[in-house]
Parts: C-alpha cells; sequence; structure tokens
C-alpha cells in the first residue's frame, strides 16, 4: 500500500507494465482517482486523468514535485 506521492513515483519506476495496465487503462485511471480524492491534488490530477503511458504518468510526478 502507497502512503503518499513519493511511494507512487518509487512504485511506478519499479511497476511491471501488467500491474500499471490494470491500475491505469481505458476504462479507469486509479492514480487520478487516488491523487484527486485522497490527497486533494486537484491541479496534478487533472494532469494525469487521461494518462495511458506509466513513463508519462512519471514524468507529471516528477515535474509536480520540482515545480515547487
Amino acid at each position: 500500500m502507497l502512503k503518499d506521492l513519493n511511494e507512487l513515483l518509487e512504485a511506478l519506476s519499479a511497476m511491471e507494465p501488467g500491474v500499471f495496465y490494470y491500475h491505469c487503462n481505458e476504462n479507469k485511471n486509479d492514480f487520478h482517482n487516488w491523487i484527486r480524492d485522497v490527497f486533494e491534488e486537484k491541479s496534478l490530477a487533472n494532469n494525469i486523468k487521461c494518462v495511458q503511458d506509466k513513463e508519462q504518468m512519471m514524468k507529471h510526478l516528477f515535474n509536480h514535485f520540482f515545480s515547487y
């Protein structure tokens, strides 16, 4: 279980493609929902809402951390 956005970024780097696809595909985006609902990071959630590629997801998270 992931506790924060840092752990999500770390987990994504090691995540198998099948696991990523289970959580993020054309029918759902668990990462978007989690970031929006649990962490209330609405801007980041909007940025990744349509992302279905692990590398792009990681890029958005990385940019989020270093944009402050």
